[in-house]
């Protein structure tokens, strides 16, 4: 039979994994909009720099074109510009990403730079 604190420890972790759920499908629903400054650097393992083109931005993420394009795999920790990024999908000629710290609502515009 199962310990009730084992139970409660167990309710918890679940609770925790709906919250961490919720906000992950909030933040994807997020607004994307393409910025007035698309070229964008970025840096893996801060030694190679690759010159990207944003398609689209959110507070969470960005889709970006790659040139050249090194086929970044799914789990790669980047820096777009001075944030840094988890990629998160490949996509034709680019990559999706993650950022670390998302932006926060009130500085979120077509003017962003990341």
């Amino acid at each position: 039979m199962i310990k009730q604190s084992h139970r409660d420890k167990f309710a918890a972790q679940l609770e925790s994994y709906t919250v961490q759920a919720a906000q992950i499908r909030k933040l994807r629903s997020a607004p994307r909009l393409v910025p007035f400054h698309q070229s964008v650097e970025v840096r893996l393992a801060e030694t190679i720099v690759l010159a990207g083109t944003i398609l689209n931005i959110s507070v969470s993420g960005a889709k970006i074109t790659l040139r050249p394009n090194p086929g970044l795999f799914v789990g790669a920790l980047v820096r777009i510009g001075s944030r840094f990024a988890t990629v998160v999908r490949a996509i034709e000629g680019g990559i999706a990403v993650q950022f670390v710290e998302p932006f926060t609502a009130d500085n979120f515009d077509e003017r962003i730079r990341p």
